[in-house]
């Protein structure tokens, strides 16, 4: 806030560079680092003329010009935040959260000064840091906010929870409410929450909301992690039903939900059936001897990691010596540890395996095959990879800290990494971890076949790409399959100059391999219909092809969207139960809701994209799921080369929200005509313009139009 006022910053590298320069307060900073932050991939020269300019911007922004004292320390070497860290709301967050955490308690929740320390950050904590923010090209800029947020995060969520344990403990049940929900509403697989909130709605009389939350922590758990709620969740369940609530079957007309307690995880698996077979063809081949790795990619909740986890259930009751271990890359495990999914996976094979037990990670046969291999693979290890050991002495898969001395060495800083060594060239200490990485998994095998399941690997960076890179040359001749999970519109910008580094590992395995990659995008397109009709038929049912066909049309068979378009449709009364128990379609079926979660990714789409693109597809909504560029650009006023090298680099190739273009010929002239990959996305896009830019931009979409075609 500036006199009360948001400050305007001209650019997100302006607004970034307040942001580091303010969180990293108290000391100044060379302007050699700071360019070299903000432009890793610029010439020194060009960063640091960048870096002049922004600076420029940033005090026009800030009116440091004019401020006594001003807010910033410059010399011709250094640049400083001069402000007191008590004046900025994270630096009072921390120290509140920082209080609270040295405090010696009698009880902590019975210490009313952390109890107010803790609400005081709970109010100052109104998002994710940087929320929105672009920082594309600027990676380590990108990773320090990561960190950062995931910090902050992380405070504000055991904040949350310590404010409820205090009222809880009081039988405050009210404010016990409010904190759980807040959790919630940010972790909505927290299950610790979920109790509090049943207990608290419990307590005031309100059982069938406590029964009904167990129900919505269920799904949730299910949809999110696959798993279902912990013993102790389930115990809260039956004791509150005990005490004297029931669960009303639907009646004729009454809005419903999926089976089993609006839960997905009764669900069964449809579709796919062409890309299992192609999976149980590749590890008949790997059993008899012929190691390799298969990529699954596709965009969010296109299905990667149910269809993966789908294949290592069946797989594992086809062939029962197959031992499957799976590792997770996430924006918290990976930006301190980009070995963290491989980690995660010797883990398991070592016999750590009480903690995915117990968040149901992994199933209690696959963790009894686990078990009986530990004894061999700690052999092993202590054979063939003495410096992977100590990882496993120190600390469980999903603790989060940092490794033992000696062990897989991680680096915070994903550039340096890159710096160390390029895809392909693993150099000294990495190569000789890779080395007995690679001899451990092909002496285990050797006993029994393993299945290697890595999910995310968009946030992994350049060190777990050439250890992947290591993996497929050097396991060929083994039994081992490697299958890991990406969305391509998700692979990060570059490191240190050298390019995306997935890009170069995946190119390079294909050489080696051929065709290796499973794109559910591209699956997607060409079975979408056959999706929809598996995915109804899960449950008796009349709706017809007409029905089938609108749905299809609206959400092209993306499971995600589908799934929640049926739900939020029985949720609202869309879809009914007739008298037999069939859903039927309502009497005022309405085809324009958007669930929640099929909005949030749309939200997270759009926060990648760069502010200009953003605005042009805001803008491309209004005419339409197909629009032309040409008219766009008039009415945004740019030079029309410059909107399609944007739509085409930014929209079709790098985020993948727009489908490649087409062109067709108006009179003398050649236009581009681009289609939304999903008509949800432009609906999304249309539906949050008020009436104002709704009126003003069909004015003159209209006059575009006119324009290029004629009357």
């Amino acid at each position: 806030m500036l006199d009360g006022k948001p400050a305007t910053f001209a650019t997100d590298r302006a607004r970034a560079l307040l942001a580091y320069l303010s969180i990293e307060a108290g000391r100044p900073h060379r302007r050699e680092v700071l360019a070299d932050l903000l432009w890793p991939d610029r010439p020194e020269s060009v960063a640091r003329k960048n870096l002049s300019q922004t600076l420029l911007r940033l005090r026009r922004a800030i009116d440091d010009y004019h401020a006594d004292p001003p807010f910033l320390n410059i010399t011709a070497k250094t640049i400083e935040f001069a402000a007191k860290p008590g004046e900025l709301d994270v630096a009072r967050f921390e120290e509140s959260i920082q209080a609270a955490n040295n405090h010696v308690h009698p009880g902590p929740e019975k210490c009313r000064a952390c109890e107010e320390r803790f609400r005081r950050a709970a109010n100052l904590y109104r998002g994710d840091f940087l929320e929105g923010l672009s920082l594309a090209g600027s990676l380590p800029l990108e990773e320090w906010a990561v960190v950062k947020r995931e910090e902050l995060h992380r405070h504000v969520m055991a904040a949350l929870g310590a404010l409820a344990a205090h009222h809880e403990a009081r039988r405050e049940y009210d404010k016990v409410q409010r904190y759980a929900e807040r959790q919630l509403a940010m972790e909505p697989w927290r299950e610790q929450a979920h109790r509090r909130l049943m207990r608290a709605l419990a307590a005031t009389g309100q059982r069938s909301a406590a029964l009904a939350q167990y129900q919505t922590c269920r799904r949730i758990l299910a949809e999110e992690l696959s798993v279902e709620p912990a013993a102790e969740t389930t115990a809260l369940f039956e004791q509150i039903r005990e005490q004297g609530a029931t669960l009303q079957r639907p009646s004729k007309g009454a809005v419903g939900t999926w089976k089993s307690a609006d839960s997905q995880a009764n669900l069964p698996f449809v579709g796919r059936e062409r890309e299992l077979e192609r999976l149980d063809q590749i590890l008949a081949r790997v059993l008899g001897m012929q190691g390799q790795p298969l990529l699954i990619s596709g965009e969010a909740g296109s299905g990667k990691s149910a269809l993966a986890r789908e294949f290592a259930r069946r797989a594992q009751n086809k062939h029962t010596e197959l031992v499957v271990a799976h590792g997770a890359c996430s924006t918290e495990g990976c930006a301190s540890d980009p070995y963290h999914p491989f980690r995660e996976m010797l883990s398991l094979l070592a016999g750590i395996i009480d903690g995915p037990l117990a968040e149901g990670t992994i199933s209690e046969a696959n963790g009894r095959r686990l078990a009986s291999l530990a004894p061999l693979t700690t052999r092993i290890l202590e054979q063939l990879g003495p410096d992977l050991l100590p990882s496993f002495t120190s600390r469980s898969p999903r603790a989060h800290r940092p490794p033992a001395e000696g062990a897989l060495p991680p680096s915070t800083d994903g550039a340096s990494s890159a710096k160390e060594m390029g895809p392909g060239t693993p150099q000294e200490p990495h190569a000789d971890l890779f080395q007995q990485y690679a001899a451990v998994l092909r002496a285990v095998a050797a006993h029994q076949p393993l299945l290697l399941v890595l999910h995310g690997l968009h946030w992994a960076g350049a060190t777990s790409a050439n250890l992947l890179l290591h993996l497929g040359r050097h396991l060929r001749r083994s039994r081992i399959l490697i299958l890991a999970t990406y969305r391509p519109e998700d692979m990060g910008p570059g490191w240190a100059g050298r390019g995306n580094p997935w890009t170069q590992v995946i190119g390079e395995l294909k050489r080696h391999f051929g065709d290796m990659d499973i794109d559910l995008d591209t699956a997607t397109r060409k079975e979408g219909r056959s999706f929809i009709d598996a995915l109804l038929d899960t449950e008796p049912n009349r709706l017809d092809g007409e029905f089938r066909q609108a749905l299809w049309e609206l959400t092209g068979g993306h499971a995600l969207f589908s799934v929640e378009l049926v739900r939020e449709m029985k949720d609202c009364g869309d879809l009914q139960l007739d008298e037999e128990g069939r859903w039927v379609e309502g009497p005022q079926l309405n085809w324009q809701r958007l669930p929640v979660r099929v909005e949030a990714v749309f939200e997270m789409r759009l926060s990648r994209l760069s502010p200009e693109l953003r605005q042009a597809l805001r803008v491309a909504s209004v005419e339409g799921v197909q629009f032309t560029a040409e008219v766009v650009a008039r009415v945004q006023g740019i030079d029309e080369r410059r909107l399609i090298r944007l739509l085409s680099a930014q929209g079709v190739r790098q985020h993948r929200v727009l489908s490649p273009p087409s062109l067709f010929r108006q009179g003398t002239r050649l236009l581009s005509r681009y289609r939304f990959r999903h008509q949800l996305f432009q609906r999304y896009l249309y539906q949050g313009l008020d009436d104002a830019e709704w009126g003003l931009l069909h004015r003159e979409l209209d006059a575009a139009q006119h324009a290029l075609y004629g009357p």
